[in-house]
């Protein structure tokens, strides 16, 4: 353009001057005029060529910095109010990619250093599937040295958990556990990069996690057994002691007591038994074996077993009882109920004073009902939350095995006190 603009000036004003000269000569007067203004005119086209020839330079200075990336450039307006409209969007627009493309690198420095100082392992693919990049803790666990070369595939090492990681389909989670007892979250997924997948798998050692939860699962059980077998043997004790205290009684008299409290004795100890081995055979809680139960029997039978205990503290047990009917597990309901009277008794124990329980069922509904102590608002959002306990002792077990029987049952349930003071729970079974 600019290279046009000069010949044009000057073949223009070559026959601009010649024209003059030859028109002049019958006019000579005209002459100097005439040269004048073909000189200035010459001066000015040159000065509109210089100015094209500088606007040229900016454009072409400011697309080979875009080619090159360079958004540090910035053009200067020259006077031309299209010119300058046109330069200041071009700075406008280098700035904000400027300003991107630093986001872009900070972002892309913290991911890679929260890559690499992460205890996770990252392998990334490229988009052949071979192996590019393998994080600080993926080489520790690999036994890679910390820089150099990778191998293509994970296959190509011989590692087991590389091994294993190379069986992993796309897009697919599992759980790992390799000879040595060492397991691993293992996911794989994709990114797009540059508008094509990229694969990449993201392994977590759970090794130590697992551990412990083993262990605090183990500590849960035997708590848990421990508290069943104290609330089975609860009741036992006092009618054997019962029975030992009986010096002022004859023979006949003796063995009535022996004869009424014996019995439920034995049943307790058979119970306990069959719900420890249970537990045992399976190291958790047992699911339940449903069969037709007659549920006024069973809270009456429980109800006289700690009928004695109650006595003993001032406690009057009040039963409610009419015909009913469910489908549940004779052994694990009996726990529940079980865990129920016990709270009770030490809810009102806890007064000081002499209290009333009252058991009462209808239908497929059962409810174990105290006057104690009673539940502040505040416990009552962590009922049946494990380890939780009102108490100074407790250990939280009680209402959690309670939880998890009636949640095996499908029973609905609720533990609240209530307006009137009294503290209830309601269990709803299947009929």
């Amino acid at each position: 353009m600019s290279r046009r603009l000069l010949a044009y000036l000057l073949l223009t004003h070559a026959a601009t001057l010649a024209v003059a000269v030859y028109a002049l000569r019958e006019r000579p007067a005209l002459l100097i005029g005439c040269e004048i203004a073909v000189v200035m005119s010459l001066l000015f086209g040159m000065s509109m060529w210089r100015k094209q020839a500088t606007n040229q330079t900016l454009l072409r200075d400011g697309t080979a910095a875009l080619r090159d990336q360079d958004y540090s450039l910035r053009l200067r307006e020259v006077g031309v109010r299209d010119l300058d409209e046109l330069i200041a969007v071009y700075n406008q627009l280098l700035e904000q990619i400027r300003s991107e493309r630093i986001g872009s690198q900070r972002q892309q420095f913290f991911l890679g250093l929260l890559i690499e100082s992460t205890t996770l392992g990252v392998f990334t693919m490229d988009f052949d599937g071979r192996l590019d990049h393998v994080n600080s803790w993926g080489r520790r666990q690999l036994d890679l040295p910390p820089v150099g070369t990778l191998p293509q595939n994970l296959r190509d090492l011989s590692h087991p958990l590389a091994e294993a990681l190379a069986t992993l389909e796309p897009e697919e989670r599992r759980l790992l556990r390799l000879p040595n007892n060492q397991r691993y979250r293992c996911e794989s997924a994709s990114f797009i990069d540059r508008g094509f997948s990229r694969r990449f798998i993201v392994v977590q050692n759970i090794s130590g996690e697992l551990n412990s939860a083993e262990v605090a699962a183990y500590g849960q059980v035997i708590r848990m057994m421990a508290h069943e077998v104290n609330n089975a043997t609860a009741a036992t004790r006092s009618m054997l002691a019962s029975l030992l205290d009986t010096d002022d009684l004859d023979a006949d008299a003796f063995r009535v007591l022996a004869k009424a409290y014996l019995p439920t004795v034995l049943e307790r100890g058979n119970s306990t038994n069959d719900f420890m081995r249970r537990f045992a055979e399976v190291v958790r809680l047992p699911d339940p074996v449903l069969a037709p139960v007659d549920l006024a029997a069973l809270l009456r039978a429980e109800a006289e077993a700690y009928r004695v205990t109650c006595d003993d503290c001032g406690i009057t047990i009040q039963l409610s009882l009419k015909p009913a009917n469910v489908q549940a597990d004779p052994v694990l309901l009996r726990q529940v109920i079980t865990n129920a009277l016990v709270n009770a008794c030490e809810s009102i124990s806890a007064t000081g004073h002499e209290g009333h329980i009252l058991v009462s069922c209808a239908g497929t509904t059962f409810e174990i009902a105290d006057d104690g102590a009673g539940v502040d608002a505040e416990a009552q959002e962590l009922l049946f939350t494990p380890f939780f306990s009102t108490k100074a002792t407790g250990q939280g077990i009680g209402l959690t095995l309670m939880r998890d029987v009636l949640e095996r049952h499908g029973a609905g349930y609720s533990l609240m006190t209530g307006g009137d003071g009294w503290t209830r729970l309601k269990v709803e079974l299947r009929g």
